[in-house]
């Protein structure tokens, strides 16, 4: 059994690619559910985020995570094969690690990854996809991922998505005040959005939502109006700037919407902003004239700039994901001796039984006080002769050759004839 992690990333493929294979909060529970029947798949969790998609499993075979996201999504391998990454062992657990914290992010430091990191630990034991070594792995991120945002600078403004697509809309336009925005989607990048809008001096930003009663409590703190879903229309024949950001598994705006958008706005620009994976606006729509799309990987100079601000941080940060890894690692190699120590401790309660059995065959006269005294003498000599045994076999764990130590142990009390 191994630990394998198979992604494909924002580093690794464009945003067409990473939205044929990514997962909604809504795919999860049946997603997880399917990868627990798989019988090479022992343990199982899934990251699913704008940026990544991402499966660790612990696993006899790393080949059937390619062949899942292919019959899941369907899709055939060959259309996203060549921009998946594999990573074992402690390569994948260092590159959770280093997700966790935020140091893998298209922005170095964002905030929100950590707790979409604690979001797939919650997925995964509600699934029952979990066992020793994942639950583990996604606890020792998470505390690396608290470290780094405690005893480095890293997460100070660090940024995110949403705040720069508001940050490209400045650049386009200059200056957001008077500007007509509509946000689409009140989850948690949409509220990003918003945050970022009423720093920017957007007055009463227009936040359209399905979900109209969080968006109403949404639009009332940022001092914007909240729509539901029906009113999309008129809204985007009134808006100069469209931030779309929801959790929509498929486009909401298709192309020939937006054709008729186009024409009863008589082609007045419009600027619209996609930082949703998978995607909200239907590609096509680039073509329509006056009609201006970006997508989430349009905002890589923007990211750079605000990457190379935090270079020191990011050593700092580094520094902690290699302690905490160390920790990860030893308790990992300790695992190897658990069934070792398991059966020595079979085996010798097992001879003590029978011996006890013996003596008390020979002797069957003796009281209750006798029994219970030798019962506990030969309870105490295989306690005493089993401790430095014992602790040898634990150190092993962590040993360069504790894989023959172990090997030598058994034989050496004879677990390896039985």
């Amino acid at each position: 059994m191994e630990l394998v992690l198979t992604g494909i990333n924002h580093k690794t493929a464009p945003v067409g690619i990473r939205e044929k294979v990514a997962f909604t909060a809504n795919d999860l529970p049946k997603a997880l559910a399917h990868i627990r029947q798989l019988p090479e798949i022992r343990e199982s969790a899934i990251l699913s985020t704008c940026n990544r998609t991402e499966i660790y499993v612990v696993t006899e075979s790393e080949k059937i995570i390619p062949e899942y996201l292919s019959e899941f999504h369907h899709i055939e391998i060959n259309h996203f094969a060549d921009h998946l990454y594999q990573k074992r062992d402690m390569d994948a657990a260092r590159h959770l690690f280093l997700v966790a914290g935020g140091l893998d992010s298209l922005i170095v430091g964002e905030n929100q990854i950590l707790s979409q990191v604690k979001q797939v630990l919650k997925f995964a034991q509600e699934a029952k996809s979990l066992g020793t070594v994942l639950f583990r792995l996604f606890q020792s991120a998470i505390l690396a991922g608290k470290r780094i945002r405690t005893e480095t600078a890293l997460n100070d403004n660090p940024g995110s998505i949403g705040e720069a697509a508001v940050d490209l809309a400045e650049q386009i336009f200059g200056d957001l005040t008077g500007k007509r925005v509509l946000v689409l989607g009140a989850g948690e990048m949409g509220q990003v959005v918003m945050q970022a809008l009423a720093k920017s001096g957007v007055s009463r930003p227009q936040l359209c939502s399905r979900t109209l009663k969080h968006a109403e409590e949404l639009a009332h703190k940022l001092n914007g109006t909240a729509h539901p879903f029906d009113h999309l229309k008129t809204l985007l024949s009134e808006t100069e700037i469209v931030i779309a950001a929801t959790g929509s598994a498929k486009p909401i705006l298709t192309r020939s919407q937006l054709e008729k958008t186009m024409r009863e706005r008589r082609y007045a620009p419009l600027f619209m902003i996609d930082i949703a994976v998978p995607r909200d606006v239907e590609e096509s729509a680039s073509t329509l004239e006056n009609l201006y799309l970006y997508n989430i990987d349009d905002l890589q100079a923007i990211v750079q700039k605000a990457n190379q601000a935090r270079e020191k941080e990011i050593v700092k940060a580094s520094a902690i994901v290699d302690e905490e890894l160390v920790k990860f690692e030893a308790w990992k190699d300790s695992l190897q001796v658990i069934p070792t120590i398991r059966a020595l401790n079979d085996r010798v309660e097992a001879i003590k039984k029978k011996e006890v059995e013996r003596i008390l065959g020979k002797y069957p006269n003796l009281s209750e006080q006798e029994r219970a005294a030798l019962e506990n003498l030969a309870h105490g000599l295989t306690n005493k002769i089993l401790h430095e045994p014992l602790v040898q076999l634990k150190n092993y764990g962590n040993h360069p050759l504790g894989t023959d130590y172990l090997e030598i142990a058994r034989d050496l009390f004879g677990l390896n004839h039985e």
